[in-house]
């Protein structure tokens, strides 16, 4: 069975989330440059974004300052390749959809509408991709 370090694997998934909310921001001023989309709806699409990543942040964050607050951290944890796999494809479904939104959707708002249908949906899958992935990694 092949494994991946704990580390390695925590780091990935975050830099993953991390890098798809970063291309979904310049994506977004890139569509918007000269005024093809009003400030207004910037404002409404950056508001949509936050909610978006906010809860995938969020517990990432809640795994780390727990961990740190008791000393796990330093215990080198391992893995193995398939959860780590399983955890990561899970993600990338869920946090690809918004820069490929609205980099080909016709508009910004009908972007975000594609979206919030989904959200329900994207949101336990991933949210407990990041879960299990991350429990499981504490708890061996």
């Amino acid at each position: 069975m092949k494994i991946i370090s704990t580390r390695i694997g925590r780091l990935s998934i975050m830099s993953l989330i991390l890098f798809s909310a970063l291309i979904s921001v310049i994506i977004l001023f890139i569509e918007g440059s000269g005024g093809a989309i009003s400030q207004h709806n910037k404002i409404l699409a950056l508001q949509n974004l936050v909610k978006f990543y906010l809860p995938l942040f969020a517990i990432m964050g809640a795994f780390y300052f727990a961990e740190k607050n008791h000393h796990l951290q330093k215990i080198e944890r391992e893995t193995s390749f398939e959860v780590f796999l399983f955890s990561f494809l899970a993600v990338l479904i869920w946090v690809i959809v918004p820069p490929s939104s609205i980099a080909f959707s016709e508009s910004i708002q009908s972007s975000f509408v594609y979206i919030d249908s989904f959200r329900g949906y994207g949101d336990a899958i991933g949210l407990a991709a990041i879960t299990f992935y991350f429990s499981k990694s504490t708890s061996q």
